[in-house]
């Protein structure tokens, strides 16, 4: 029986999200909640036409249909009010990444839904690809990790809502903490070039036995996203290609599988069924969004501690 998800939003990211449950077997679209298309239809990624529209949560809420769960892709200012309204209904929530643009809101969400008994999960994609769950797959023949570094970003894009540290500084961070744990005994980071909006950062977090350097931003030349992990005997290094790949010394693995959102995706409809969530995004979240306040005002402002 396929799972009825409702999306939030109908920008790219929840456009992407909308063809992706549409095509999938074991999901369906129980429709769309946005004010835009509401009153003004347009075509939408991949000609996809949803069968409802509400303009806004307490019309879908109000229409009474039965959903298992709710995609929140909407710009992180705009997703406290709303996640917090669907928890209370009792709605699970798979929200974008990061998880509003504050470390306190993201752990009100959190406890909000640990209250209300519902689940609450974060789109950190990468963790859920294919191949980043063969790379953890392989990580035992690296023997003890040592080091990891991670490339993220692209040129662009801007957003007038959030800063390119929040935008992609949440893949890489999320990298570093599920592989080496969320608590480093110290952070440094420094701009390695632009401004407050659009910049490349250079984040390098310590641990006992163990270091990860993050590089991310958006003035980069052309997209990048790679990881390397460097253990006693070896290394292993992902590249996020049309196929990724997964580089073991001479050895290179083609990695099949669905796409990452399809496999994010199948992950929330699981953490329904289980009413568990493996890798505890929301707590992840708050986290990745506390360590980004700290790395902000390591750069620009006055710093509390991460």
């Amino acid at each position: 029986m396929a799972h009825s998800l409702v999306v939030i939003g109908s920008g790219p990211w929840a456009q992407r999200h909308i063809a992706t449950i549409t095509n999938a077997k074991e999901l369906s679209l129980a429709g769309l909640v946005s004010r835009s298309l509401s009153t003004t239809p347009r075509p939408l990624f991949e000609n996809v036409e949803p069968f409802m529209v509400w303009r806004d949560v307490e019309g879908m809420l109000q229409s009474g249909i039965d959903v298992d769960g709710a995609v929140l892709a909407v710009p992180p200012p705009d997703m406290g009010g709303i996640a917090k309204r669907l928890l209370l209904a009792g709605i699970p929530v798979f929200a974008e990444k990061p998880l509003t643009l504050s470390a306190m809101e993201a752990h009100v969400l959190a406890e909000n839904a640990k209250r209300n008994n519902v689940l609450l999960m974060v789109n950190f994609i990468h963790l859920f690809s294919p191949g980043y769950e063969r790379l953890k797959a392989e990580l035992p023949k690296i023997m003890t990790l040592q080091h990891v570094e991670g490339r993220g970003g692209n040129k662009g894009p801007v957003r007038n809502y959030m800063t390119a540290l929040w935008d992609y500084g949440p893949h890489d961070l999320a990298f570093a903490f599920d592989l080496l744990g969320r608590n480093p005994k110290d952070l440094t980071a420094r701009l390695i070039c632009g401004g407050r909006q659009e910049h490349i950062v250079q984040v390098s977090l310590s641990y006992p036995n163990a270091v990860a350097e993050l590089r991310f931003g958006n003035l980069m030349r052309k997209r990048k996203r790679w990881l390397k992990c460097t253990g006693s005997i070896g290394k292993l290094r992902l590249d996020d290609k049309t196929v990724p790949e997964l580089i073991h010394g001479v050895r290179s693995i083609r990695i099949n599988g669905p796409t990452p959102l399809e496999a994010a995706l199948r992950a929330f409809v699981s953490g329904i069924k289980n009413s568990h969530d493996p890798l505890e995004t929301a707590d992840l979240a708050v986290r990745v969004n506390q360590c980004l306040e700290f790395i902000e005002n390591l750069l620009w402002g006055d710093n509390n501690g991460c």
